[in-house]
């Protein structure tokens, strides 16, 4: 399966005409180990030969769509469209498949009201879309009581073959799935019929099962079908690919979704291994998607997350994170939603998903199947009706046989490019990030080309340690390191007797025991504080630069990076930025306040800064509002009117990394204002006696600091909190103004850190949250790193909810070589660490 790239056209203006195809360049390279199970069936225009039909971009997604908006959905049969989307949820294109017969292209259209219909499937080899639909006119009543059934096999390159229509398939009930091992042997599946064998263009099949079915699909080499009916749940049909009668079914071992109401289920690698470790259900009436783990040779229920009227399934293997996408057809089967749900929780784990909707169905029209786009060329076949421009000789010899005869030409020698340059890995971790290597070759072409590797260090990378996956244009090449350190791969592409190299520079960090699925981000190695971005994105603030960055959760490398020092009152003098809030699309950041550690003036760490946010996820930019200087100074005067009570000025001399220094590592916003904020302090800690309550102070109002409609801050009451001594690293808030205070050490010892509780009340005390966090990243016994950022909450924080968080890791020597992102290291290998932990 692949991943792909964002176009620009919101669903709610999707075309309607045929061949209104986009394009855009392929982001992400296919993904090995990934194999889906009733994953959707692309179809493309009908009667589009290969000389007119434009191609799908592997790694989009397929929507079988039913309606065109001009009639009310109902029993009635209803033009079916294919609808080609990025990952992001851009609609591509429309694809409208054929409504009437001519030749040997037959009509195909569904329910309108049927969710259990149209479950698109990806044929085993990646070429095709199969999809089902009925031999009837688009207004036919009560359609799903004919006989007559349509199967659309479209591939890679855009071509429609419609010649598959089988006499009485569907019997008076619904027909449901299709699938393919290759785009000439087909199994359909039904209500009545159960599943039957066929063939392109045959009009006649073998009926295999009579079992009441939903979708087919081919993994691994094995035929498999789910149900709801009889206790089939997830089902294996016969052994291997079965295209004779008297097949019978068989539950998976742990008879997994035996008793629920499967349509559609992904099968997939989270440990990084090509045997499928871990299943995911699509569950309509219980509206969740289910997960299960292959426990000792059994599929083992590891929970779930909630997607309405969930009807279709697929997804892919990112950064090891399952990257699910479902799609709903309401609860009366006439409307419908693609949703984007991720679990970060890796192999073996209880289900940590997130869910957003990335597309909605127009008024009048229903979403049902979806799977990823196919790629490669069709073969030729008796519906792919040549172009009207083109002569009969051409195409005549526009078939796969013709460019296999063809002779050969142009260079001999191979290309090679590897994408990224600089790869950084940890040893034993399950999230270690691959290469994308691309290959040419004009004489052979690129399937011809064979890779190899070799390890400049092979106790760093051992020669067991290099794999290569994927075949044609892209290569995926998965490192495996086995020792902290650095070593020089160099990839060889070989074509016939011809050569040719590129090298990738690797580095592997040391294993960290805490949590082997933990993810890395490269670039930059002090990350002090995280601003949501949306749709799994967010901003870094790092201590060590004034630049801030955008990462994509579980992608190692930065997104976008944005550069205000022209604009920041200081240039290029370090801010010290170590907290932030944001409230609507404004993000304040601020530096700490604090001293040098021998206790100098550092007026640049005084900077409050502003900028305003647009779009989201990976298309968030940001802007520069305007800055003040002056907060500490105000904090200073405020206390030195209130008697020195919270000893502020004392402090703002002294070491910062102690409890009677002046560190400012938190902010977040009260709740319901947008013009009061929490500044939250490391240090000092509180009373100036006994130093051990936390400190917090309002800043009623910042939003006027930034655009000079205040020259002086105001403050609200100081906030002491009892934090079992410890001093705040980060405090978030989400919508329902449930606060999370992030605490560490107010020394630079790192060696605690908790999580607690807040309403935001400053009468009310903090409870501290039984979660125990991970161990922050150590190499030896003094350099560890400290947990400082929190990710965005969930709506609503209870138990078992995920809390991400981020580390610190400047002073951390990732290869045992003593050089560290304060002193040493370049910043392609600077890196920091992000895990999740779960609220108790």
């Amino acid at each position: 399966m692949t991943e792909r790239v964002p176009a620009s056209q919101p669903a709610s203006s999707r075309p309607r005409e045929l061949h209104s195809r986009r394009r855009r360049a392929v982001l992400g390279p296919v993904l090995a180990g990934t194999l889906a199970l009733g994953a959707v069936v692309v179809p493309v225009v009908a009667s589009a030969s290969a000389a007119t039909a434009t191609a799908f971009t592997a790694g989009d997604l397929v929507v079988y769509r039913v309606g065109d908006g001009s009639s009310s959905l109902s029993s009635s049969a209803a033009p079916v469209f294919l609808d080609e989307y990025t990952p992001s949820g851009t609609l591509v294109t429309s694809v409208e498949l054929p409504t009437a017969d001519s030749g040997t292209t037959h009509e195909l259209t569904a329910s309108g009201s049927a969710a259990s219909e149209g479950l698109l499937t990806l044929s085993a080899d990646g070429r095709y879309l199969l999809a089902p639909g009925y031999h009837q006119a688009v207004g036919k009543s009560s359609v799903a009581s004919t006989d007559d059934v349509t199967v659309a096999r479209v591939g890679g390159d855009g071509t429609v073959d419609t010649s598959t229509m089988l006499s009485g398939f569907a019997d008076g009930n619904n027909v449901r799935g299709a699938t393919s091992t290759d785009g000439t042997s087909i199994w359909v599946s039904g209500a009545n019929e159960g599943i039957g064998y066929t063939t392109l263009g045959s009009s006649s099949y073998t009926q295999l099962s009579s079992s009441n079915v939903r979708e087919v699909e081919v993994v691994d080499g094995q035929l498999y079908t789910t149900s709801n009916k009889s206790s089939i749940g997830v089902s294996t049909v016969g052994s291997g690919t079965p295209t004779t009668s008297g097949q019978s079914l068989a539950n998976l071992p742990g008879k997994p979704e035996s008793s629920g109401d499967p349509y559609s289920a992904v099968l997939l690698s989270l440990s990084g291994g090509s045997t499928p470790d871990t299943m995911y259900v699509s569950d309509n009436t219980a509206g969740k998607i289910l997960k299960y783990s292959l426990v000792s040779g059994s599929w083992t229920a590891e929970g779930s997350t909630s997607v309405s009227n969930v009807v279709d399934l697929t997804g892919s293997v990112v950064g090891g994170k399952a990257v699910l996408y479902s799609t709903g057809s309401g609860s009366s089967g006439t409307s419908g939603t693609l949703s984007l749900v991720t679990d970060a929780a890796g192999a073996g784990a209880s289900m940590s998903g997130t869910v957003s909707t990335l597309a909605s169905a127009a008024s009048k029209e229903a979403f049902r199947g979806v799977a990823f786009a196919p790629s490669g060329a069709a073969t030729a076949s008796a519906s792919a009706t040549p172009s009207p421009s083109a002569s009969a000789s051409a195409s005549a010899s526009a078939s796969a046989s013709a460019s296999a005869s063809a002779s050969p030409s142009g260079s001999k020698t191979p290309t090679i490019s590897a994408s990224p340059a600089t790869l950084l890995g940890a040893v034993g971790n399950t999230k270690n990030p691959t290469a994308t290597i691309t290959v040419g070759d004009a004489y052979y072409g690129a399937a011809a080309v064979t890779l190899t590797a070799k390890s400049s260090k092979t106790s760093v990378v051992p020669t067991s340690g290099l794999t290569f996956s994927g075949t044609g244009a892209t290569r995926t090449l998965t490192v495996t390191p086995s020792a902290a350190g650095y070593s020089t791969l160099t990839i060889t592409a070989t074509a016939g007797s011809s050569t040719a190299t590129t090298t990738i520079a690797y580095a592997a960090s040391f294993e960290d025991d805490a949590d082997p699925s933990a993810d890395y981000y490269s670039g930059i190695g002090n990350a002090s504080t995280l601003i949501d971005a949306g749709n799994g994105y967010f901003f870094i603030g790092d201590d060590e630069t004034n630049v801030l960055y955008l990462y994509q959760q579980g992608v190692t490398a930065p997104v976008k990076t944005f550069d205000f020092t022209s604009e920041l009152p200081y240039g290029t003098t370090e801010v010290d930025i170590e907290a932030a809030a944001r409230v609507g699309n404004r993000i304040y950041w601020t530096g700490s306040m604090s001293a040098s550690s021998s206790g100098n003036a550092e007026p640049s760490r005084s900077t409050l800064f502003a900028t305003d946010v647009t779009g989201t996820g990976a298309s968030a930019t940001l802007t520069y509002v305007g800055a003040y200087t002056g907060l500490l100074g105000d904090l200073l005067s405020w206390d030195k009117s209130n008697g020195n009570a919270l000893g502020l000025n004392a402090s703002s001399t002294n070491d910062p990394k102690s409890t009677t220094g002046l560190n400012v590592e938190g902010m977040e916003f009260a709740p319901n204002s947008t013009s009061t904020a929490y500044v939250a302090f490391r240090a000092p800690l509180e009373s100036t006696s006994t130093r051990t309550d936390a400190l917090v102070v309002p800043v009623t109002n910042i939003d006027q600091l930034v655009t000079s409609a205040a020259t002086t801050a105001t403050f609200g009451s100081a906030i002491d909190m009892n934090l079992d001594g410890l001093g705040i690293r980060e405090i978030r808030k989400n919508a329902a103004n449930q606060y999370v205070i992030l605490t560490g050490t107010s020394n630079g010892d790192n060696d605690a850190a908790a999580l607690w509780s807040w309403d935001g009340v400053a009468a009310d005390a903090p409870v501290q949250n039984g979660v125990t966090l991970p161990a922050p990243a150590q190499a030896g016994a003094s350099t560890s790193g400290a947990w400082e950022g929190i990710g965005v909450l969930p709506a609503s924080l209870s138990s078992g909810s995920p809390v991400y968080l981020i580390q610190d890791d400047g002073d951390v020597t990732w290869y045992n070589d003593g050089d560290s992102s304060k002193s040493g290291l370049t910043s392609q290998y600077m890196k920091f660490l992000g895990d999740t932990v779960t609220w108790q």
